[in-house]
């Protein structure tokens, strides 16, 4: 049967049920990780000054090690993160 001006069955599209994901870039999930984990140790919001204490810190421990997995990186730095936490306070203003 042809399509007829105004006939809205003419450009029926089937729906997809469910959609696949890929994930993330890994690096940019662990330094989210990061981030949330910076903002529960202060208990402030997670938004932009725990994003830039996370990425200074994620910065200087792939800067020392470049071939370091995002996981790796991620432990070491939450290990310097946990261990200078009050050094980081003040680059949080």
């Amino acid at each position: 049967m042809p399509a007829v001006a105004g006939d809205r069955r003419r450009c029926v599209v089937p729906r997809v049920e469910k959609f696949v994901t890929r994930g993330g870039n890994p690096s940019f999930m662990a330094l989210l990780k990061f981030k949330k984990h910076i903002a529960e140790t202060y208990g402030i919001p997670n938004g932009v000054p725990p994003m830039k204490v996370a990425s200074k810190i994620m910065r200087k421990i792939k800067e020392s090690n470049p071939n370091m997995s995002p996981e790796e990186a991620l432990k070491h730095a939450m290990k310097e993160f946990d261990s200078n936490s009050a050094k980081y306070k003040k680059d949080l203003q």
